[in-house]
C-alpha cells in the first residue's frame, strides 16, 4: 500500500451493498429488516464456491492471478471484464476485497440454499489471486 491509502475493513460498504443487493435480487418484495444479518470475516472460497455453484461464473481461474505485478494483474482483469472493474480490483488488491453478500430465504430448510446476490466478481477475484478465505455477509430471511 502507498502511504495516501489507508486500509479499510471488509465491511466497509455493508450499508450500501446489503440493502442494493437485496433490492437487486428481490425487488421491492424484502427489506434489510427482512433478514437476520451475521459477518463473518473469513469464510473459506473453496466452501463459498461449493455452495454457490449454480450461480457462480468463475471468469477467472484460480490462482491465475496469483503473485501477478499490480499493473500487469489489472490488465489481465480488463481483459477479462472491464476497465472499471479492473480499477475496483486494484484497489481492493491494496486496501482488500469487500464481503460478499449470501442470501438464505429458507433458514428453516435443513440443507438451505445460499444465494450468491452481491460480489460474484469479488468472489472470481480472490480465487484468482489465491486467498483462502473472503470476508461474508450472511442474510437470513426472518
Amino acid at each position: 500500500m502507498n502511504s495516501t491509502r489507508t486500509a479499510r475493513g471488509p465491511f466497509r460498504n455493508l450499508s450500501v451493498d446489503l440493502p442494493r443487493a437485496i433490492g437487486v435480487y428481490f425487488g421491492d418484495e424484502y427489506q434489510v429488516s427482512d433478514f437476520e444479518v451475521e459477518c463473518r470475516s473469513g469464510v473459506s472460497i473453496e466452501l463459498l464456491i461449493e455452495q454457490v455453484w449454480q450461480h457462480y461464473d468463475p471468469f477467472i481461474e484460480a490462482n491465475a492471478l496469483k503473485d501477478l505485478p499490480l499493473r500487469e494483474l489489472s490488465n489481465t482483469v480488463a481483459s477479462l471484464t472491464d476497465t472499471e472493474f479492473a480499477k475496483r480490483a486494484e484497489e481492493w488488491v491494496q486496501d482488500g476485497i469487500p464481503a460478499l453478500v449470501l442470501a438464505v430465504t429458507n433458514p428453516q430448510d435443513l440443507l438451505h440454499e445460499y444465494q450468491l446476490i452481491d460480489g460474484q466478481r469479488r468472489l472470481a477475484l480472490a480465487a484468482g489471486l489465491g486467498q483462502e478465505e473472503i470476508a461474508t455477509i450472511i442474510a437470513k430471511k426472518i
